[in-house]
């Protein structure tokens, strides 16, 4: 079975992307971005012409007549007059504000101007003479005269846009349109890059019961060719990942679209043959879209069949369980108990000009039935398997026979942005280490988290243990787990020997300290009898003084005062006291 190459993994949406180089994204229908200047060195010399061949706007477009597709190229010049500028919005049916001003006229003379050319046999088809022109056959294209209708001089910003659509003739002349202008935010351009001609769809309106679209498919006539009312519009969910309308490019051969099938009324899928005829009606499908790890603005979109809801709760955006499908439409093999997988690991807040862009992400979590629960796998880089394939779910699902199965989680065990997933191991495992064993039971829980400077890389990391290691499989990140816990074990058991026999040295030394404690408790109890003793035999011989011992005593300390050889040098008549002892105070004057 062979696997889609990733530039077959786009959805090319009309008027989402710059008028003269659509864009691979899914989104839309809205107002169109015109950034039509080249880089220098794109655009060659044409011989015998002012144009220039632009090297990097080719497209694939089916002949009118219906015998195949061929290749045609944008030319560009910059050296168109006014005139012939106002002719050509004339002819059209728009023509330019008559007063414009000379810096508004010549501002217009140095735009860029689109034709278009067979590519291979190197023959205009239609001169530059339009802002914007998009190839949908080799007969007929879809046209822009100009900008704007009216600017209003050099200092001011202001200006009327018109951005009408034409269906032009690709007849190497200026042709009046047969019919009026189109907006252009209601037209869908499938296709054009790469191998897949370019069709387009136009939006008519919408059946807001139904929740669908009505679009009318154009020939390579620019004829009305079908019309379709039965094309899902996606509600859009938190603005991830589900759009209006959106076309899948599935191959160079084929393109689908979501739709209701015109019998059931039931959800299914609209496929397209690249000549723009109708394959017929299959299984409801739906494009996913995943950002590339490491890049700045790439993403890989795969087609998948919605096949249910996580069975667990998380803290994932995306609860949707998909199963990849091949280029054929049908279920990409997987084991009996597959149940489905979902997206994981949120990346980034932007992504180029992708208005989704903050919802892509880059991991897959499969989920699978066991007797013993729900048992989980995480996309990493398989051992032997090529890194970039393993973002698409198709090749997940193809290489999942290398990934580790891990048991169930609980809420906020898994979650989007920086949170880590915590996992469980299983305790055993066949001898292929990857299978469980027959009643094998969850381990304690780890974490395995991505390694931003090194890829898709899970890290295993046992708490206050070990310091954080990365590895490059989900196998190799678990084995590790599983050593871990054997060395933890082996260390715990060295560890609590270590400890017992510091209790044991504690223990003693609290001994030798309790000892040498009470004895000197019981030597300050001892001291403090004996003063006790000494004091009572005090209290024992205590008689009062009598008034003459009293008086001696303070005529003593008069005495004393007196017979100082230096006295205090206090000025004359300071009034000094002495307390007597008594609580009585002999005061004097100095």
């Amino acid at each position: 079975m062979s696997k889609p190459t990733n530039w077959l993994h786009a959805l090319i949406l009309f008027a989402a992307g710059c008028l003269t180089a659509p864009m691979a994204i899914a989104d839309g229908p809205f107002p169109p971005d015109h950034t039509t200047r080249a880089d220098a060195g794109q655009c060659d010399p044409i011989k015998g012409s002012k144009a220039c061949k632009q090297t990097f706007q080719s497209f694939t477009v089916n002949k009118a007549d219906g015998s195949g597709s061929t290749k045609v190229s944008l030319i560009e010049e910059r050296s168109l007059s006014y005139t012939t500028i106002a002719k050509t919005a004339s002819t059209l049916g728009e023509p330019l504000y008559p007063k414009n001003d000379s810096y508004t006229k010549t501002s217009m003379t140095k735009w860029p101007y689109f034709g278009v050319m067979l590519t291979d046999e190197n023959k205009i088809i239609e001169p530059p003479l339009y802002r914007h022109i998009l190839p949908v056959s080799d007969k007929v294209g879809l046209a822009i005269a100009n900008e704007v209708t009216r600017f209003y001089g050099k200092d001011s910003g202001y200006y009327t846009p018109t951005n009408k659509y034409y269906w032009v003739n690709l007849d190497g002349k200026l042709t009046k349109p047969e019919r009026p202008g189109m907006d252009p935010g209601s037209f869908y351009y499938v296709g054009g890059y790469g191998s897949l001609p370019a069709q387009v769809f136009e939006f008519l309106g919408r059946d807001d019961t139904r929740g669908t679209a009505t679009l009318r498919q154009y020939d390579g006539y620019g004829k009305e060719r079908a019309v379709f009312d039965n094309i899902v519009l996606h509600k859009r969910k938190d603005n991830y990942d589900t759009f209006e309308v959106s076309f899948y490019v599935n191959s160079q051969y084929d393109f689908v679209v979501s739709a209701l099938h015109p019998d059931t009324g039931e959800p299914a899928s609209l496929w397209f043959k690249a000549d723009g005829s109708v394959i017929g009606y299959k299984e409801p499908m739906e494009p996913r879209s995943m950002l590339q790890y490491g890049t700045k603005d790439k993403t890989h979109t795969g087609l998948v069949r919605i096949v249910g809801k996580l069975p667990v709760l998380t803290d994932l955006r995306d609860d949707t369980l998909y199963h990849p499908v091949d280029i054929n439409g049908e279920k990409v093999p997987a084991p009996d108990n597959f149940i489905g997988m979902t997206r994981l690991f949120q990346s980034r807040g932007t992504n180029g000009d992708l208005s989704t862009a903050q919802n892509y992400y880059t991991g897959w979590l499969l989920v699978y039935a066991l007797p013993t629960g729900y048992g989980f796998k995480i996309s990493d880089r398989a051992t032997g398997y090529n890194y970039p394939g393993m973002v698409s779910a198709y090749d997940v699902l193809y290489g999942e026979k290398y990934l580790k199965m891990f048991s169930g989680f609980g809420y906020s065990r898994v979650a989007d942005g920086s949170f880590a997933t915590i996992v469980r191991p299983f305790d055993r495992y066949e001898e292929d280490g990857l299978t469980p064993a027959e009643r094998a039971l969850p381990a304690q829980w780890h974490r395995a988290i991505t390694d931003s400077s090194g890829g898709m890389r899970l890290t295993a990391a046992m708490e206050n243990v070990i310091t954080e290691e990365g590895y490059d499989t989900s196998s190799e990140a678990f084995e590790a787990i599983r050593r871990y816990e054997v060395e933890w074990d082996q260390q715990y058991a060295a560890q609590q020997e270590i400890y017992r026999q510091q209790r044991a040295a504690e223990e003693a030394a609290r001994e030798i300290e309790r000892v040498r404690r009470e004895a000197e408790l019981k030597a300050y109890y001892a001291a403090e009898a004996k003063k006790e003793a000494e004091y009572a035999a005090a209290r024992n011989e205590y008689r009062p003084k009598t008034g003459v011992e009293e008086f001696n005593e303070r005529m003593a300390l008069m005495e004393n005062h007196w017979n100082r050889t230096n006295k205090a040098d206090l000025p004359v008549g300071t009034e000094i006291c002495y307390d007597m002892g008594d609580g009585s105070d002999f005061c004097f004057t100095y």
